[in-house]
């Protein structure tokens, strides 16, 4: 039993269903078309007649990228419920059912992250705080360093082998200073491979 204050109305359950999926929405983005993926993004920009100048991260909020994504993702695998009021965010642009190609693309992401299987980020600590990074997979993509404030350290770039990618980075910052944080926190670009936490050796 939910308990409300005076005056407050409790969503109804098609608006919970459109809420939820939509912010679903943006997890699966973030996941498979990150920022970094110029490609992809200018794949997805096309198929939705997305503009440069008009379709931007400081837009209104129903011209933004990402909230555009969102939407067509609910409206292409919410469900009835997620869709009950058969519109979508942004009204000037075509229903997502109505666009070409645009469900297959969005489902082979989740179909090609699928088959290549887990890239998480694999860490050894070395001593004097340097640090291996690496992962499986032949992406290959800058890894940020951030201290526990979110302050980014150091930008390190990848190494391709045959194994998959991997960073190495001497415990310094920007500067070329040694790092005095005792817990790091690293991350690629593209987003594959999630954040990891990392406690310095001394």
């Amino acid at each position: 039993m939910i308990l409300l204050s005076p005056g407050v109305r409790a969503l109804s359950r098609e608006h919970q269903h459109s809420e939820f999926v939509h912010e679903l929405g943006h997890v699966v983005q973030y996941a498979l078309l990150p920022d970094a993926d110029v490609g992809g993004w200018a794949e997805y920009a096309r198929m939705r007649g997305l503009l440069p100048g008009v379709n931007t991260a400081s837009a209104p909020h129903a011209d933004r990228p990402h909230e555009i994504w969102a939407e067509d993702f609910r409206a292409l695998f919410g469900g009835a419920a997620a869709n009950s009021a058969g519109t979508i965010e942004n009204a000037a642009l075509a229903y997502p059912t109505q666009v070409t190609g645009l469900a297959r693309f969005m489902a082979s992401m989740v179909a090609n992250a699928a088959a290549s299987g887990p890239a998480r980020l694999a860490v050894v600590p070395l001593a004097h705080g340097a640090v291996s990074f690496s992962r499986f997979g032949t992406r290959a993509a800058v890894l940020d360093v951030f201290d526990a404030a979110g302050r980014r350290l150091a930008s390190v770039p990848p190494t391709l082998g045959s194994n998959g990618v991997a960073w190495s980075w001497a415990g310094t910052d920007r500067s070329g200073r040694p790092v005095r944080a005792t817990v790091v926190f690293a991350r690629a670009r593209d987003g594959q491979g999630g954040a990891v936490r990392v406690a310095l050796v001394p």
